[in-house]
């Protein structure tokens, strides 16, 4: 008797001792997992960036001037074209957030017309329900916006999701073909098909074996500028990256095809729908890069309002860098627009090439020039040829 009651005695004590143990746990649990949550305000890394454009230019000749020679009103300036200042945080090792304003010169927008559909700088007011049009303020003079303001969590490997006033991630692949978005914006932008950054969130999956990433998300559709968009349709977009020669070798690996499409959601009649579009074929490496891209816009105007119309560009985008620091840089755009009324539209081209240094990896400075022109149409008015140089560069820290 006295052994089994021992036994159980002991029993009981381990029990006891298990659920103290258990107790202490839990209770030291609490602290652990609310120094965790603290330590999102407390970034593992903090990186102050900056990036500003400083550019001279001048108009040889007016391609828009109605008169010729001495007489044309000549452009001559020197501008802080664009100046990009704040900072990336690592909050955890899984969210990253990003801060950044933007910085420069702002015109007075005039009202778009058919074919000028554009995000960044549209000016138009709404008049019904069929608009997805947005008023942009801004007079010829120096502004300041909020560019970047999102956070960046890993979900699981290889995929990630960005929210807030985000990237258009087409946008910066296409910038980082050619490296030289201090000297001229790329055709998509220059165009006006897309917007650089926008309200929204989307979703990033890196494919294995380097094959590439495929991204899809959605965006407000007014631009960074007008991100307190309040009307009801969105724009969906997706984008694919592919270097699918890339498990066949690393020199294989450098041919890249893209794709992307943005489209607003919307299947209502009296609603204008746009849908943009975009693809690329080419090679790039660290030192060499030729590629050819082509985009467009098709429009479905509200019930009643207009006539659609479509747009069609190509791009055709050269770069090479030597050992030197010295860099060869060259680019052919041409866009052209149909409103689908009979009425003839000149197709606009421009021809751009130049040189550029880079002493030190903060610095670089290019000098450059660029002719554009436009075809004569038939019965149309006679267009002047513009011949533009300038010298621009780009401070980078």
């Amino acid at each position: 008797m006295r052994v089994e009651g021992g036994s159980d005695m002991r029993k009981l004590l381990l029990v006891a001792v298990l659920v103290a143990w258990s107790a202490d746990a839990r209770a030291g649990e609490g602290p652990a997992l609310d120094e965790k949550l603290a330590q999102l305000t407390k970034a593992e890394s903090l990186t102050i960036e900056g990036k500003g454009f400083i550019r001279y230019w001048y108009d040889i000749q007016d391609g828009d001037a109605a008169t010729e020679g001495d007489g044309e009103p000549h452009d001559n300036s020197i501008e802080i074209w664009r100046f990009y200042f704040g900072a990336r945080a690592r909050l955890a090792p899984w969210l990253t957030l990003r801060l950044t304003s933007d910085v420069g010169p702002e015109k007075k927008h005039k009202t778009s017309e058919a074919g000028d559909h554009s995000h960044d700088s549209a000016a138009t007011e709404g008049t019904g329900a069929g608009t997805h049009t947005h008023d942009v303020p801004g007079e010829t003079s120096y502004q300041l916006f909020l560019k970047f303001a999102w956070l960046e969590a890993t979900l699981a490997r290889g995929l990630s999701l960005r929210a807030g006033i985000v990237d258009n991630p087409h946008n910066d692949f296409t910038d980082g073909l050619w490296g030289y978005r201090f000297v001229a914006r790329n055709a998509g932008e220059e165009f006006k098909l897309w917007n650089t950054a926008d309200l929204g969130a989307y979703l990033r999956y890196e494919l294995p074996s380097g094959l590439g990433n495929v991204v899809a998300g959605v965006f407000n559709g007014a631009g960074y500028k007008s991100a307190l968009d309040t009307d009801a349709t969105k724009d969906a977009f997706g984008q694919f990256v592919l270097a699918p020669l890339a498990p066949l070798g690393e020199a294989l690996a450098r041919i890249q095809v893209a794709g992307f499409v943005q489209a607003q959601m919307t299947g209502d009649a009296e609603r204008e729908r746009l849908i943009t579009w975009s693809g690329f074929a080419g090679y790039r490496d660290a030192w060499f890069m030729l590629g050819y891209m082509v985009m467009g816009r098709n429009n479905r105007p509200a019930e009643g309002t207009g006539d659609p119309f479509n747009g069609l560009g190509h791009s055709v985008l050269a770069r090479f860098d030597t050992p030197w620091k010295v860099g060869l840089l060259g680019r052919f755009t041409r866009y052209d627009t149909n409103t689908g009324d009979g009425e003839a539209t000149p197709a606009t081209s421009e021809a751009l090439a130049g040189i550029s240094y880079a002493p030190v990896k903060l610095f670089s400075v290019a000098a450059s020039s660029a002719l554009t022109w436009q075809e004569k149409v038939a019965g149309g008015d006679e267009t002047e040829t513009g011949i533009k140089a300038m010298l621009s560069t780009e401070i980078n820290f």
